[in-house]
């Protein structure tokens, strides 16, 4: 039985990365400037960032960046 969860993530995962190949750059780039804040603020505190699960990865593929 985890071996079929196993599948069902890197199915997912390769569908998100198939996705992200087709984003517009500037979408890529507000992404990568979120994700390098909260980087940022992880060394700050010393915290070790989790791997997220599969809603907060459904919630974070559909929100809109905004670009300005």
């Amino acid at each position: 039985m985890g071996g079929v969860k196993t599948i069902i993530e890197l199915l997912g995962d390769l569908a998100t990365f198939l996705w992200l190949t087709l984003r517009p750059q500037s979408r890529l780039a507000a992404g990568n400037h979120f994700l390098r804040k909260q980087l940022a603020m992880f060394q700050e505190r010393k915290a070790k960032p989790r791997r997220p699960d599969t809603p907060i990865r459904i919630n974070s593929y559909n929100t809109k960046w905004k670009v300005r």
